[in-house]
């Protein structure tokens, strides 16, 4: 294999994490292949062709000594090569037309060779006409699995394309009647996204918009007509089923299943006070007919099936992925912290949600198969409330604090296994519903950052994370999405440690390292949100030091379209954000001649986009 390499020189900040593959072209006319697919180099036909190129093996593994060429008489080796994280091709029929390795013992003696040799990974060609071989719809990846568990048990890392970029539409973006709210808006900023290289949109579609009136009515008009007009803009969609309200922006559960509540309310979760939460169901009725004789488990799978069904001609090609909702915010938890933070204030440590009648009936009875009937009563009784801080009280308190006696350990893992058995009730229900829809199954987990630096970080415990300086409460929640084949969407990619009040012991990069190092460990893929919809401070440089190197992530939503995000305060930021990941800014020894500076300028800035769209 013969190789010619461009260095690239220590460029910018922004830069510090980019992929860069190599190719050799005959006649010596290098090209350098970036993560985010622009090329650099003499010619500017092979720019125009949209290819895209990596070191490629063309026969079984073969070694031969890399050598560099020099370019147009002009240097363009690199001062330095930190940055350039060196890929090798596999061979194109590395997995045979019947879905078996080919070549396997030499690719395995390769994939050593490569470890051994410093390179950091290997890149997949997967072929169409192999995995989708006899039919639409009927996928084989069998020995595309078997190759990269090889790879990973090598040690090595798969090579893959840059992020896909997708932007939140409005939360009310379907009105209360089932119309399309701010048509022409909508339509317009869909465009200005197409132009910018977004790949797609996401689109929460809220159960008490569709189910309003009676069970089992669907209406989906509105959402039908906003997914042909997302289609009609050559974009994605990514669908947020939402089976939460929302007070703060008005939209309420169904009518019929909030006058249910009224007769029966334990069917929603309550705090020690006996104070309510009225906008998602407790996770305790799942399996209990408490929907007109129906269970909620029951009627989500049902409102799942419909969806399919109404928009099965968008599955797969315009829709590419879809959210299942497990709770409030759509979020993995429990309501905890129920209560609105003033931005003066620091958040408080929340408060456990299990004193409905049916959790606390669930209690009682593992408390008795226990044999400790008396801690089947209620929660901790000394734990704090709301908006108070870890030390107001005995329960969470770093040093003595009863979070660490036995009983808190039975509580505190019964609380938290009940969060899990929910998630796996839902996750296994969207993923056997969509499993041949050519779609992907989501899963949002939260980020609760505040009191990370304590030991019993009781913001995560009240929310239903048995997580502490002692105990990693991440491992089982990624293990039950690895079961169900669900990635899973973290929210805070925005935040940083840097931005945080000092009291409030919060960390969302720790936090969000140890989600991701728990991901890595089951092999669950991570997607990412920002958190703050009108900017946290430093956020876009966050998010990209959260999508880029080792932190790759598959999927990322930009939260949210509306009045502010097309602002001249913001949309300038956000538009530059998008182009900083799609380009490379080049340094002065890396820059084209000067006779084909403005014709490479304009094709690097136009093929950018454009192989952002194709993603």
């Amino acid at each position: 294999m013969e190789v010619s390499m461009i260095g690239s020189s220590q460029v910018k900040t922004e830069l510090a994490y980019r992929e860069l593959g190599f190719c050799n072209l005959k006649g010596g006319k290098a090209v350098i292949s970036s993560k985010n697919r622009v090329c650099f180099g003499r010619s500017t036909g092979w720019r125009k062709s949209g290819i895209r190129f990596t070191l490629r093996a063309t026969a079984a593994i073969q070694s031969e000594p890399l050598r560099s060429d020099s370019v147009s008489g002009r240097s363009r080796i690199s001062k330095s090569r930190d940055n350039v994280r060196l890929f090798v091709g596999l061979p194109l029929d590395s997995i045979s037309d019947c879905n078996a390795v080919n070549h396997a013992r030499a690719i395995a003696a390769g994939l050593k060779a490569l470890k051994l040799l410093g390179v950091e990974g290997v890149e997949l060609p997967v072929w169409w006409g192999t995995v989708e071989k006899e039919a639409m719809g009927k996928y084989e990846w069998s020995g595309y699995l078997a190759l990269a568990e090889m790879v990973q048990n090598a040690g090595l890392k798969l090579h893959r394309d840059n992020v896909r970029l997708f932007v939140g539409l409005p939360l009310d973006s379907i009105s209360d009647c089932n119309a399309v709210n701010h048509a022409r808006a909508i339509a317009a900023g869909l465009k200005a996204l197409k132009l910018l290289g977004v790949e797609g949109v996401e689109l929460p579609v809220w159960w008490g918009t569709v189910e309003k009136e009676a069970m089992g009515k669907y209406e989906w008009s509105g959402y039908l007509a906003l997914a042909e007009m997302v289609q009609n803009a050559g974009l994605k969609l990514h669908v947020s089923l939402c089976f939460h309200a929302s007070k703060q922006h008005k939209i309420s559960l169904p009518e019929w299943v909030s006058r249910i509540g009224e007769s029966e309310p334990g069917i929603f979760f309550n705090d020690r006070a006996g104070q309510q939460y009225k906008e998602c169901l407790s996770l305790a009725v799942d399996d209990l007919p408490v929907l007109d004789g129906k269970t909620p488990v029951q009627v989500y799978h049902e409102f799942c099936e419909s969806f399919k069904s109404s928009f099965s001609s968008f599955m797969g090609s315009t829709i590419t992925g879809i959210s299942m909702g497990l709770g409030p915010d759509g979020e993995l938890r429990y309501p905890s912290h129920q209560r609105l933070v003033k931005s003066n204030k620091i958040t408080g440590v929340g408060e456990f949600q299990c004193y409905d009648k049916n959790m606390l009936s669930i209690l009682k009875q593992h408390a008795e198969a226990n044999g400790n009937p008396l801690w089947g009563l209620g929660g901790p009784h000394d734990a704090p409330t709301y908006d108070e801080s870890p030390n107001s009280n005995n329960f969470f308190r770093d040093h003595g604090g009863s979070w660490e006696s036995p009983y808190a350990d039975f509580f505190l893992s019964w609380y938290s296994n009940q969060l899990i058995s929910h998630g796996e009730r839902l996750l296994s229900l969207a993923s056997s519903t969509f499993s041949e829809t050519a779609t992907t199954v989501y899963g949002k987990v939260p980020l609760i950052h505040s009191w990370y630096k304590t030991q019993s970080h009781p913001s995560e415990l009240t929310a239903g994370y048995y997580n502490t300086a002692t105990r990693d409460g991440y491992e089982a929640v990624t293990e039950m999405f690895a079961r169900n084949s669900c990635k899973l969407m973290l929210p805070g990619m925005d935040l940083s440690d840097e931005h945080q009040p000092h009291e409030s012991l919060s960390s969302p990069e720790l936090l969000l390292a140890q989600i991701r190092s728990a991901c890595r460990k089951h092999g669950v893929e991570v997607s990412g949100l920002n958190s703050s919809a009108t900017g946290a401070p430093g956020g876009f440089e966050q998010i990209k030091k959260n999508l880029v190197g080792d932190n790759v992530v598959d999927l990322f939503i930009y939260q949210r379209m509306g009045a502010y995000f097309f602002s001249p305060e913001h949309f300038p930021s956000f538009t530059k954000f998008v182009r900083s990941l799609n380009q490379s800014e080049l340094h002065s020894d890396d820059l084209p001649e000067e006779k084909e500076e403005a014709a490479d300028s304009l094709l690097v800035s136009s093929d950018s986009v454009v192989h952002m769209q194709e993603a």
